[in-house]
């Protein structure tokens, strides 16, 4: 990519002329969010496309000045072709227009739907969907709506809620300040919590769940399959608001194992830290000590395809001006535009003098695509095993949060379990397999014609076993007995397993030799 450092003066007096901008491709680009200021000015949203083409106040523009977003507008995804932005209230009192939740076409930004009120007199926070539900996350509950958002179905708990993500089959919900609830999406009830103190959840590259933890210094890492969760130690913590619930800066590469978020600076923050997951290292990669401007709440985000650092930033010393800025994943900056202090909108001059960043959302330009390549053979009797990100992926959304299906016909079957898709040959013979991958909700589907053979030319997947924080997880390919013996043969734990889903065997084992034994089958592992 070539890198240009784009600076843009404009005085503080500047009226910028919002007007379509022909050609402006809305699925190729970065929305910046506004929560607006409270009490003067609804949120908003800034277009800025991939060549750099700036549409203030872009739903106004294509809509007319009737449509606005609700007031504190803290929350913003796309999902199915759709963007969804979310408010905590609707409108002033003497105003018509306004609504907690805000859809739009996502390639044109033409209104969809509008909800102006929520069940109970709730105040809106965030929106997350699934291919059967809409969840939107309240100041009291989270509301179960159907898709289309025409009937709410259901409320989960009455605590305030913030962000939620949809992972392993279930929903994993943030109380804000509060603890982490899993919920079954087949009945929307509360299985577990994960007790704690968070303020937002991200998935990262590998999949796993994280959380910003109200303490300075620590994250929060759960696995979405087993819920095994752990308590991860950084030099400097996620600056979070604990007063006012919003997003906050935290946030997850799609191509890499990193995270990253907002320095913990007081009221200005002016840094950005980068954790590296698989090395358990930490690198502060942008550091504006000194700067007039500070990035605010959820006001950043990293592009899904270029790994860029993307902002818009306030002044600092709570200042009239806002600018937008983008670096480099390892911090050299690449654009610096200050944003003009009123916008004229189809006549209508808005100001944005003192902005409040809410977040950084980005367009979903592309759908998922499959590489099938080593699918096609299987062993009558055996069962094949392959990691779903390795047979589909997305371009911009994490592969990990793909939801993949399976249908098949002939002699095999297939079954989706933990991240894995198996393929079993039922007889010898002919079959087919019909993976259907739902990303971000924009679907994909492809046909593999399997063969199925006598010959065992694909080899029956073994008991895998893996050390993790001093325990054993077995996955096993049939239900069975799983024994952990130590080095002199002592039997120290034991656990039934079901076939293909991973079991935690073992707990807390001192560092030594350990032998695992299930189905005839036996693996030495090491725990260190």
């Amino acid at each position: 990519m070539k890198k240009i450092l784009l600076m843009i003066a404009a005085a503080a007096s500047l009226t910028a002329a919002a007007e379509t901008v022909a050609g402006v491709d809305y699925e190729d680009g970065i929305f910046l969010l506004n929560e607006g200021a409270y009490g003067h000015v609804h949120g908003f949203i800034y277009f800025r496309s991939s060549d750099g083409t700036m549409v203030y106040r872009a739903p106004e523009v294509e809509n007319g000045n009737s449509t606005q977003l609700g007031v504190t507008t803290q929350f913003g995804t796309v999902y199915g072709g759709k963007l969804y932005a979310c408010a905590k209230q609707a409108a002033y009192s003497d105003e018509a227009y306004g609504a907690r939740v805000t859809v739009l076409d996502a390639k044109t930004l033409k209104v969809v739907k509008e909800l102006k009120d929520l069940p109970g007199g709730v105040d809106g926070r965030a929106i997350m969907l699934t291919e059967d539900a809409a969840y939107i996350s309240t100041s009291g509950g989270i509301l179960v709506y159907d898709p289309e958002l025409t009937e709410c179905k259901a409320t989960i708990g009455s605590e305030e809620y913030g962000t939620m993500i949809y992972a392993g089959g279930k929903v994993f919900a943030c109380e804000f300040m509060g603890g982490i609830d899993i919920i079954n999406p087949a009945d929307n009830t509360i299985e577990s919590t994960i007790e704690g103190s968070f303020s937002n959840i991200v998935m990262s590259h590998d999949g796993n769940i994280w959380a910003s933890v109200k303490s300075a210094n620590t994250l929060m890492k759960v696995n979405p399959y087993t819920l095994e969760s752990e308590e991860v130690a950084v030099d400097a913590g996620v600056a979070i608001n604990q007063w006012s619930w919003c997003t906050d800066g935290f946030v997850a590469s799609c191509n890499e194992n990193k995270l990253y978020w907002r320095s913990v600076d007081g009221w200005e923050n002016q840094g950005i830290y980068c954790y590296d997951i698989d090395s358990g290292t930490q690198t502060k990669v942008i550091d504006l000590a000194g700067d007039g401007y500070t990035f605010y709440d959820g006001g950043v985000g990293v592009h899904p395809v270029s790994d860029n650092i993307c902002s818009m930033m306030n002044q600092t010393s709570w200042g009239k001006k806002s600018v937008y800025r983008e670096w480099t994943k390892d911090g050299e900056q690449l654009a610096d535009e200050e944003l003009p202090a009123s916008i004229e909108v189809n006549g209508e001059t808005f100001s944005t003098e003192n902005p409040f960043p809410a977040q950084v959302v980005f367009s979903d330009r592309y759908a998922p695509e499959f590489d099938v390549t080593s699918l096609g053979s299987v062993a009558a009797g055996e069962t094949a095993k392959y990691r779903i990100i390795d047979i589909v992926s997305d371009a911009d959304n994490q592969d990990a949060a793909i939801d993949l299906k399976a249908e098949t016909s002939g002699v095999i079957e297939a079954s989706v379990a933990e991240g894995y898709l198996y393929v079993k040959g039922t007889g010898e013979g002919d079959g087919t397999l019909t993976l259907i991958a739902n990303s971000n909700g924009r679907k994909a589907q492809t046909t593999v014609q399997y063969s199925a053979t006598g010959v065992a030319d694909v080899e029956a997947l073994p008991l895998e076993v893996k050390v993790n924080n001093g325990g054993i997880e077995v996955t096993a390919t049939d239900a069975g007995v799983v024994v952990v013996c130590d080095a002199q043969g002592r039997v120290v734990a034991t656990a039934q397993a079901e076939a293909y889903r991973t079991v935690r065997a073992a707990e807390g084992l001192t560092a030594g030799v350990y032998v695992v034994r299930c189905n005839q089958q036996t693996v030495k592992v090491i725990v260190k």
